[in-house]
């Protein structure tokens, strides 16, 4: 999985933010699934070992088509710390 990173700088200061990101495509239209977005968080979480030490995880649910002529995509991205995803996996939705 890539390793992002930000690095926000205010005069002198600076702080770097680090971020996993994927973009998973789904098959129905509903990309406000909060409960299948922490699913995904949290396998990632089990499966990439420095996934942890970053300060978000970011899970895009995406949902649309491209058929050659005409293309429509929706996205929606949940964005929080790894100890939130870690806390909604014992959590119901």
């Amino acid at each position: 999985m890539p390793r992002l990173s930000i690095i926000f700088a205010k005069g002198s200061e600076s702080k770097t933010t680090t971020y996993l990101t994927t973009q998973v495509l789904i098959k129905n239209q509903n990309i406000e699934d909060e409960k299948l977005a922490s699913e995904i968080a949290n396998i990632i979480l089990e499966t990439h070992k420095e996934a942890t030490q970053r300060n978000l995880i970011q899970v895009v649910l995406t949902y649309g088509y491209d058929i050659g002529i005409a293309s429509k995509w929706n996205r929606y991205r949940y964005s929080f710390s790894p100890e939130y995803w870690l806390e909604k996996k014992d959590q119901e939705i």
